[in-house]
């Protein structure tokens, strides 16, 4: 009992035993408290770093041994409340930051699903390309026939003695005529089957990568939200200090069973860096959806081609309403975003590597 009315004297400052200076105590005991409900300036997080090792090295001569117990006991038993708090605070930080980074990461799963799903097989493909090459052997067998038609039909006109009954002569006329008509509709309609598909392609990958597009921009803003506040929380969860006087304290425990005092070596182990929880930052990954513009300008090059001669020839604009800026634009976002995440994890660093030189 006369513990715990000393400590409860030593916190509330009504008490102050004969021959100490409660002060410094108090001014832990303030701190640590304080550390439960708010971020901590680093200057008030080295003073109380300052404070704990002078107390655990009996550094203030005015300060009993009975007092240090005390206070000892009492900082040992917020540190092991409060860490495991902020620990289990922190694998949820972790938890929430991961989910937002498979949203992110599910953008590109879901694309890739709509190209596979989304009737875009390698048939398709191999549909178009074979259609390409078809129509291209079918113009060169018509343009043979062509020239059949014009060296047998030469001197004569083809709809009027090809029209009704054919005389003898007229008939390798008529026939070859008859021939060139239908390789020319053949040529017509596999040119016909192939712009379809081709028009199919584009409109699946065109869906899917704006679906894309829209999706990455839309929960990269989210993690990045996320992230922001993540950090924030973690660097006010002031580990290092925590963890210092986690080792401070322990030190104590060990030189005062063996009935000795705390060693330079030892307030000197713990002013190195301790393992500390720490939130694993995925990298984020960059938006792919160079491969879709490919595909799209792949599948209608000769009409996008004919389409941008067409416009410039026009007077128009062959960017289409500044879509390529636009992409630019989007980019130098990204690249800016990343730069802002970069500088707050090198500001992190630093600000702990700060407090470690500080606290040396």
């Amino acid at each position: 009992m006369g513990h715990v009315a000393l400590a409860s004297g030593l916190l509330l400052g009504t008490m102050r035993a004969p021959g100490m200076t409660p002060k410094l105590v108090e001014d832990i005991m303030s701190s640590l408290t304080a550390l439960k409900t708010r971020s901590l300036s680093h200057e008030e997080l080295t003073k109380m770093e300052a404070s704990v090792q002078a107390l655990v090295r009996r550094e203030d001569p005015e300060v009993d041994a009975a007092a240090t117990e005390v206070a000892i006991a009492q900082m040992q038993t917020i540190c092991d409340t409060l860490i495991p708090s902020r620990k289990a605070a922190q694998d949820e930080d972790q938890k929430t930051l991961d989910d937002w980074m498979k949203k992110l990461k599910s953008c590109e799963t879901n694309k890739t699903q709509a190209l596979e799903l989304g009737d875009l097989s390698s048939d398709m493909k191999q549909n178009y390309e074979d259609g390409l090459k078809d129509h291209a052997d079918c113009l060169e067998i018509e343009e043979g026939k062509k020239l059949l038609v014009d060296t047998y039909c030469a001197e004569v006109d083809v709809d009027t003695v090809c029209s009704g009954t054919v005389a003898d002569e007229n008939k390798q006329c008529c026939s070859t005529h008859t021939e060139h008509q239908e390789e020319k509709a053949r040529c017509v309609q596999i040119k016909k089957d192939y712009d379809e598909a081709a028009q199919q392609r584009e409109q699946i990958i065109t869906k899917a990568c704006t679906d894309y597009d829209s999706c990455y921009d839309r929960q990269l803003a989210s993690y990045e939200a996320v992230e922001k506040r993540v950090e924030s929380a973690e660097d006010g969860r002031a580990w290092n200090s925590l963890y210092k006087i986690k080792c401070l304290l322990e030190a104590f425990k060990t030189a005062d069973a063996a009935g000795r005092e705390v060693t330079d070596e030892e307030t000197a182990a713990c002013d190195e860096e301790q393992e500390v929880p720490k939130i694993v930052y995925q990298e984020v990954p960059g938006k792919e959806c160079g491969q879709c513009d490919q595909e799209t300008c792949t599948t209608a090059s000769a009409d996008s081609e004919e389409s941008a001669a067409s416009a410039i020839g026009q007077g128009g604009d062959a960017d289409q309403g500044g879509f390529v800026s636009k992409r630019a634009r989007r980019q130098e976002r990204r690249q800016e975003r990343s730069q802002r995440r970069q500088e707050r994890r090198q500001g992190r660093q630093e600000r702990r590597q700060e407090r470690r030189q500080q606290g040396q």
